[in-house]
């Protein structure tokens, strides 16, 4: 004879709702509604012991009965491609951690001025990978003595900026805010001096004349026109993703980055205290429960409201819909937008389609910039802002424009795949139910059984 189980109960008492049912009651209800988990006599609507796991504290602690401490078995669908996408997930926070662990080992090692020194390199190459060498070399150089007291406190900042959000569109407006609108002034003797041996009628020269109009709409766009348009789309994309505008995107550049490392030291504090006072109304409720009578294992398992008449509908568990920072994917990011804008201009020029290399701005690099000398440069105030507008419009290879698009095909990529990660989670939470067990190793005399053994 085979050991009874829980449908053949003639009474059952869930023991987390207390609703009792009898199984005339349960003729035309789902097989599956009542569980019986461990190795003693509680048994449970499936729904209701669920949801006694979803509200135990301890994030991945394995759940027990809270009598004979039996562990529950939780059986759910599998997803293969979710299996995949947590190890890769998994594998890649592993080496980020290991990353930033031995990062900051060696970077005690080399504090103050070489930690600064280190910052700035990588935000100078964030700057060159992204925007290209031509456009750095005119408007910034490699000489720290050329930038304004803002670039030099800013462009190291652009590793913290990177380190604390996700790779997005927000990141180009805080770079393109570090060039400025004129060249230096030995970058601009230079040019006045070359201007002077350097043929201009030579086709691989470019040459800059006057007048220019600023204003005009062009492709590859100004660098105001440039901005406005990252702008734009980047709150475009948060009101389509997220339905809600952060304030970190309203206020964007040098603005929007102290804005982030503010909130990165608010959330911590904010985690600190939550947990702390988590702590503090956990061990309250379990001095309680305990002073009024009822055993400790039971006091987690407890309801804290008055039993409901009826089995309640189950909430499911939350998901985190937050993407968890990943630091390859964050200090990578210039190299991302870089091969990405690599694969577009290759992809452009295999196919040969016209409209998409105009789109992406191909165009055969020049070998050397040059200016005409003229009354203009003494008369125009504003020569030097037209030759910058005229530069990043005209004058280059628009590398800053593919890589752009190239970075936002990527993001959006990132963030499809995420939302199909936590589809999947999702699913997989919805597909839990608890392991039924049989009474074996229990007398049945004891049981309230349909049909009684004697």
């Amino acid at each position: 004879m085979s050991a009874p189980t829980v449908l053949d109960l003639r009474r059952r008492t869930c023991f987390v709702c207390h609703t009792i049912a009898h199984f005339e009651q349960c003729q035309d209800g789902h097989p599956d509604g009542w569980v019986h988990p461990c190795k003693c006599i509680l048994v449970a609507h499936q729904a209701c012991a669920i949801s006694m796991v979803d509200s135990l504290p301890g994030k991945g602690a394995q759940p027990r009965c809270p009598i004979c401490r039996h562990p529950y078995e939780i059986e759910k669908t599998r997803y293969a491609s979710l299996e995949l996408l947590r190890l890769g997930n998994r594998l890649s926070l592993t080496a980020g951690k290991f990353l930033v662990y031995g990062a900051g080992g060696v970077l005690c090692l080399y504090a103050g001025e070489r930690l600064f020194n280190i910052m700035r390199l990588w935000g100078t190459y964030s700057l060159k990978s992204v925007f290209g060498e031509t456009i750095f070399d005119i408007l910034l150089t490699d000489d720290v003595s050329n930038w304004s007291w803002s670039n030099r406190l800013f462009i190291p900042t652009l590793s913290l900026h990177a380190l604390y959000t996700q790779p997005s569109l927000r990141h180009l407006l805080s770079c393109i805010l570090c060039f400025p609108s004129e060249p230096p002034l030995r970058i601009r003797n230079q040019l006045v001096h070359n201007a002077l041996r350097i043929d201009t009628g030579n086709p691989l020269v470019n040459t800059f004349t006057t007048p220019f109009d600023t204003f005009t709409p062009r492709w590859p766009p100004t660098p105001v026109q440039f901005g406005a348009c990252i702008y734009l789309a980047h709150l475009a994309y948060d009101l389509v993703t997220i339905r809600a505008l952060r304030l970190s995107s309203l206020l964007p550049g040098y603005t929007s980055m102290l804005l982030d490392v503010y909130s990165l030291s608010v959330v911590f504090r904010a985690w600190r205290r939550a947990r702390n006072d988590g702590q503090d109304v956990r061990d309250q409720i379990q001095e309680v429960m305990v002073d009024d009578g009822v055993p400790a294992p039971l006091a987690a398992a407890a309801p804290a409201q008055p039993p409901p008449a009826a089995a309640p509908e189950p909430e499911p568990a939350q998901v985190n819909d937050e993407q968890e920072n990943n630091i390859w994917c964050q200090l990578l990011f210039p190299l991302i937008a870089r091969g990405m804008g690599e694969v577009l201009k290759r992809s452009a020029g295999y196919c040969h389609w016209r409209p998409a290399q105009q789109v992406l701005g191909i165009r055969s690099p020049m070998r050397s910039i040059a200016i005409t000398l003229n009354t203009d440069m003494l008369s125009d105030v504003d020569y030097w802002e037209r030759f910058t507008v005229w530069l990043w419009s005209e004058a280059v290879d628009p590398v800053w424009l593919r890589n752009t698009l190239g970075l936002g095909l990527f993001c959006i990529t990132r963030d499809c795949v995420h939302a199909y990660h936590v589809r999947l989670k999702k699913n997989e939470i919805k597909s839990r139910r608890i392991r039924s067990r049989n009474f074996e190793g229990l007398d049945p005399r004891v049981l309230d059984l349909i049909h009684p053994v004697t």
